[in-house]
């Protein structure tokens, strides 16, 4: 595990009666959860059943059709894409970057947010940039092209870019999927240390086991609803995910783990 960071102020991020649609169908209906600081909170559903969405929802993104969401106390919709960008910071399923920097300065932009327009960093932001390359151990690779590294550095990269920022929220879509096994251990133990040291971070994982070993609370989405919230053993072992994702799931011996079979 890694060492502790300074105390993080997260923020309390909730949404009541959510619904969004998309087209002429309705992606999400009558969500309601509350994100509570100091909690790593997982997200779990089978494919399509509104996880990213909701995400994006979260992050001001998408406009729902109906309900209300309130970032701190305060409707999220009240917030302009400035102050937002500083409260709460996003890892992205899709890491592609097209241009031609320098690692250190994909994750200098994480403090963006901090800066006027045409404002140099500071030594503060230096500073945050450097801690956040170190906690992902990409010192070694500040130097090169962001367009020359392998898809899990870069998918490091930007984990580390969204450290940087210094948010009160932090929001993760797949922060793990295209990483080895080590890295995905290390990139989840950084973020259930910034939990621990009172952010707001959410997770949207596949990996139920690591849902498991990790969150404070799991959140399982399916066709749009959300069909149950907890503590992760009893969302994960029960029969709310068994019926959403057409297998049978019990717990390992060793209580860490889950042993899932289709049905047959």
């Amino acid at each position: 595990m890694s060492e502790n960071p300074a105390p993080i102020n997260g923020v309390t991020l909730s949404c009541k009666d959510l619904h969004v649609q998309v087209g002429h169908r309705e992606v999400l209906r009558g969500i309601d959860i509350t994100l509570k600081p100091g909690h790593l909170t997982a997200v779990v559903g089978p494919n399509g059943a509104g996880k990213s969405t909701l995400v994006r929802t979260l992050l001001g993104m998408t406009t729902p059709t109906r309900g209300h969401l309130e970032l701190d106390g305060r409707a999220l919709a009240s917030y302009s894409r400035e102050e937002l960008a500083r409260l709460v910071s996003f890892i992205p399923q899709d890491t592609q970057i097209d241009f031609s920097f320098r690692v250190e300065d994909v994750v200098l932009m994480g403090r963006y947010p901090h800066l006027s327009p045409l404002e140099p960093e500071g030594p503060a932001d230096l500073r945050a940039a450097a801690d956040a390359l170190k906690e992902l151990e990409l010192t070694g690779l500040a130097q090169r092209d962001v367009t020359s590294l392998s898809v899990g550095e870069r998918q490091l990269t930007v984990v580390a870019r969204a450290f940087a920022t210094q948010a009160s929220v932090l929001i993760a879509d797949e922060p793990v999927a295209a990483l080895d096994i080590g890295h995905r251990l290390r990139v989840l133990d950084l973020l259930r240390t910034r939990a621990t040291a009172g952010q707001t971070v959410v997770a949207v994982l596949h990996d139920l086991d690591l849902a498991l070993r990790y969150a404070d609370a799991v959140l399982l989405i399916d066709d749009g609803c959300l069909v149950a919230s907890g503590a992760p053993r009893e969302v994960l072992a029960g029969a709310a995910l068994e019926q959403a994702f057409g297998v049978t799931v019990e717990m390992a011996e060793n209580g860490e783990s889950l042993v899932c079979r289709p049905l047959t």
